[in-house]
């Protein structure tokens, strides 16, 4: 439930980084910051992982409120290292789709 309510409250505000460590950090991957791992990694990681369904919501939410599709694909392909990690299949077309769909800045 933390998680759900930081992810949503990051994602709402377009603080990209934010979201980013915060999934890392819940996954246990490399590069989470240190102001989320202050009982060390392993403290920071749900004992049961992410639901698929706030990691694909998280992702896209990245990619959408947060425009920034590149970071969103990055983080899924991290993500997708960690073993019995469940992610939606279609999720990297869909990410993909939009960064294609992206206007030019």
């Amino acid at each position: 439930r933390t998680y759900t309510l930081l992810l949503r409250a990051c994602v709402a505000a377009g603080a990209t980084a934010e979201v980013a460590g915060l999934l890392r950090a819940a996954a246990g991957l490399a590069g989470a910051p240190p102001r989320f791992l202050p009982c060390g990694a392993a403290g920071a990681q749900p004992k049961d992982g992410l639901p698929a369904e706030l990691l694909t919501e998280a992702l896209e939410g990245i990619a959408d409120s947060c425009s920034d599709e590149r970071v969103a694909l990055d983080l899924l392909q991290e993500l997708q290292s960690v073993r019995g990690l469940k992610l939606d299949g279609r999720l990297h077309m869909r990410l993909a789709a939009r960064a294609i769909r992206k206007p030019p800045a």
